[in-house]
């Protein structure tokens, strides 16, 4: 079951810090913690940042911009990367 994202609450401020568990209930990211990691790693997802020693969040505006490239690629359409 994938969740639609909060849209409005990123759009009002793109810099929102997302937590792990944030990203399974309002972004739709189905993936466990391990696996993400390896798709940081491998560069298909974007990297997190680290708040304090031991917690690590993403801003909202990469995962949004995630799954944005992600639709365009399952329609076929060429992903361009801005400059």
């Amino acid at each position: 079951m994938f969740v639609v994202p909060n849209t409005a609450a990123s759009a009002a401020n793109p810099h929102r810090l997302v937590l792990l568990p944030q990203l399974k209930t309002e972004f739709g990211v189905p993936y466990s913690r391990m696996h993400l990691y390896r798709l940081v790693k491998a560069g298909q997802f974007p990297a997190p940042i680290r708040i304090s020693s031991n917690r690590i969040a993403w801003r909202a505006s990469s995962i949004l911009a995630w799954i944005d490239a992600r639709e365009m690629a399952s329609l076929g359409m060429e992903v361009r990367h801005a400059a």
